[in-house]
């Protein structure tokens, strides 16, 4: 189901989407995405709240006023370009809130005017006895170098990280180091080193945002991938909605890989994407390389990829191409606008349809040639003297012939 906000995010009912107070009893959500509501929470409850399979997308996120909740292989990301009133989860009241396998992505933390009376700053806000538990999630922003805090505790409040098998992935702030949140979160073994997940806007390049980086380009493995062990047997990990083993990540692919016995950390399954590189381009096209998925479904194998390539401003539409046979791993662009900045993007294509984007690398073609005008030869002074001379004569020729013309002469 898709739950949808007015496009301009100015939400004109109620405090929420989904409000209720006074132990309001149990909301069970399962495979919904909520989009543009980011002039107003998504949800805010008071009792029980069991979330699997969800995406927030460009919209407010989750307010706890008393009971519990359990999110479970989840994307939360707020607005694209900042950070509205309502794009944090925030619990209160002696309320309880568990984060399992899921992705927080903001692109920025401001806060200002009215939020600093009603919320403070924060994306992830624990206050009045109310706690928070990160379990196996990744937590990002976009645009780190902001001097604000990602984590708050307050009156009380609580917010914890679990270690292995279950780590967890922070990205460190200004004003909230790496040190400074294993601490808070009483986590010596929190994660907080790159490579994580990308420094991008978030809703703006809405599956990069959130997909972890398979390495830092240099050879250093993402800390995301393959890191939550023994998901096939004491790790199983379990929709709270209706008990089920959950076995797609948030995108539909599948949620493990080495036979199910590993899963990365967050809503989002990488080694079943490419990883894509730019080279060679032109003053109308470029060559795009990439890898093979590494794990891909036995039940849907690979029969192609689908590459994307699209201006980074939007001017003009995506061109796709599509790629058979699943070794053919390079395919050059043609036709593209001198001058240009793109972003490409390859899916592994198979029955089961587009797999999981890949990273989106960006590269600019070269501007066209400048074709310098013809140089005319410069005249050297002998022959302008002789062309003054030329003109002397000419001149004066012209001027007996009308003379003669007047006396009645022939010419």
């Amino acid at each position: 189901m898709v739950a949808s906000g007015r496009a301009d995010g100015s939400q004109v009912w109620g405090n929420a989407f989904i409000n209720a107070f006074s132990d309001a009893g149990t909301l069970s959500i399962s495979g919904t995405r909520f989009d543009a509501f980011s002039g107003i929470p998504a949800i805010q409850w008071d009792g029980e709240v069991k979330i699997a399979s969800t995406r927030f997308t460009e919209s407010g996120l989750l307010n706890l006023r008393g009971g519990t909740a359990t999110v479970t292989n989840s994307l939360l990301m707020g607005n694209r370009f900042g950070q509205d009133l309502h794009d944090r989860i925030m619990t209160s009241g002696n309320s309880s809130l568990t984060l399992e396998a899921s992705t927080v992505a903001v692109s920025t933390l401001d806060c200002f005017g009215t939020c600093l009376s009603i919320t403070g700053p924060g994306a992830i806000i624990a206050t009045e006895n109310a706690t928070i538990e990160l379990k196996a999630s990744a937590v990002s922003v976009g645009f780190p170098g902001s001097a604000t805090v990602l984590i708050r505790e307050a009156t009380g409040g609580n917010v914890t990280a679990t270690a292995a098998p279950n780590p967890n992935w922070v990205q460190p702030m200004a004003d909230q180091d790496a040190d400074v949140l294993r601490t808070l979160l009483n986590q010596p073994a929190l994660l907080t080193d790159a490579p994580g997940l990308p420094n991008v806007l978030g809703a703006a390049f809405f599956y990069q945002a959130v997909t972890p980086l398979v390495d830092d380009g240099g050879g250093t493995p993402g800390l995301l991938i393959d890191t939550v062990t023994d998901a096939d047997t004491t790790n199983v990990l379990i929709s709270p909605v209706d008990g089920s083993t959950i076995t797609e990540d948030i995108f539909g692919n599948p949620r493990t890989e080495a036979a199910g016995t590993v899963r990365d950390i967050g809503a989002v399954q990488l080694s079943l994407a490419s990883t894509v590189a730019v080279s060679n381009p032109d003053t109308s096209g470029a060559t795009v390389v990439w890898t093979q998925p590494k794990d891909p479904d036995p039940a849907f194998p690979i029969t192609g990829y689908g590459v994307i390539v699209e201006p980074t401003d939007g001017s003009t539409a995506p061109v796709r191409i599509d790629v058979s046979g699943p070794d053919t791993l390079t395919v050059t662009f043609t036709g593209l606008a001198p001058n240009t900045e793109y972003r490409v993007t390859v899916v592994a294509v198979s029955a089961n349809g587009d797999g999981p984007p890949s990273n989106m690398p960006s590269f600019t073609t070269r501007p066209s040639p400048v074709i310098p005008p013809k140089a005319v030869p410069a005249m050297p002074p002998w022959a302008m003297l002789f062309l003054v001379i030329a003109m002397l004569v000419m001149g004066k020729r012209g001027r007996e012939s009308k003379y003669k013309k007047r006396l009645g002469h022939k010419v």
